[in-house]
């Protein structure tokens, strides 16, 4: 069971790193400064940061605890 799960988690990092890579490159655009608020724009770097520290941890942990509430777009505003 732990190598099926280090097996998928290395798959979820993969995946997810080159959909961090592009996310990064999307929020630098003045297009996105002028949709998103400084404190969304400092959230989302935060979590990217987060991930890019550690990503298989990042990975293991939110499958492991997912986040209790979900956040709307709408309420980073």
């Amino acid at each position: 069971m732990a190598d099926s799960r280090a097996f998928i988690t290395q798959k979820l990092v993969a995946g997810i790193s080159s959909n961090i890579d592009s996310t990064e490159k999307i929020l630098n655009t003045q297009k996105m400064k002028n949709l998103l608020s400084d404190s969304q724009i400092e959230i989302i770097q935060s979590e990217i940061s987060v991930f890019r520290k550690n990503p298989t941890e990042y990975v293991s942990v939110m499958i492991m605890n997912p986040p209790i509430t979900e956040v709307s777009p709408f309420d980073l505003t």
